[in-house]
């Protein structure tokens, strides 16, 4: 886990379509986990009041971005209505982070590297998601940053089947790497990278 925030140090979340158009803010929240993660997806959780701009904006499939210097973004993927003791209704939401999106593609046909880890990572992420072949699966505003291509060892990888997610966690949990999404909302673009460990 590389860090997790709490409400105390996040006051806004701002909310965007999956075209990271901006449809508003949450500035009120009752509650806020963000766990991001190294060679995973992290995840988050959001309590908000319940009214009408909070339950209209927090949609699934909506990208949440705490702001400022953080670039990462969750993906709302679950959302609920909580009613306490006092009757206080809050609106309860949950998701992962951009990595996330990795799970939606699965490595078909047959994907062959040799070479660094690194590069066989960007690789997947490429053929699968910036770049397949069917154009229909490819997944709008992101990219892949290449200075990632030099990390890890060599190595010879083939699979076939299984999601790029957890074929890209198991490659840089072997050799030291991690990787992230970055969200910026200013150029509308996502930008996948591999890290050193």
């Amino acid at each position: 886990e590389i860090s997790c925030f709490w409400k105390e140090t996040v006051t806004v979340v701002y909310v965007f379509d999956s075209s990271i158009t901006p449809q508003g803010a949450v500035d009120v929240l009752t509650g806020l986990k963000w766990r991001e993660k190294f060679s995973e997806a992290g995840s988050f959780e959001l309590w908000c009041p319940l009214n009408d701009q909070n339950a209209e904006l927090l949609r699934e499939d909506y990208y949440v971005w705490l702001g400022g210097t953080h670039d990462t973004a969750g993906i709302i993927e679950f959302k609920e209505l909580e009613v306490d003791e006092e009757g206080t209704e809050t609106i309860h939401v949950q998701g992962r982070l951009l990595e996330c999106i990795l799970e939606r593609r699965t490595l078909y046909p047959t994907f062959t590297f040799t070479g660094k880890a690194g590069a066989a990572i960007n690789k997947m992420v490429d053929t699968t998601l910036v770049n397949p072949t069917d154009t229909k699966r490819k997944v709008p505003l992101l990219s892949v940053d290449s200075r990632g291509d030099n990390l890890g060892a060599q190595v010879s990888f083939q699979k076939t089947g299984g999601n790029v997610l957890s074929q890209s966690s198991e490659l840089a949990q072997a050799n030291g790497l991690g990787f992230r999404v970055s969200f910026n909302p200013r150029t509308k673009t996502m930008i996948f990278r591999v890290l050193q460990g």
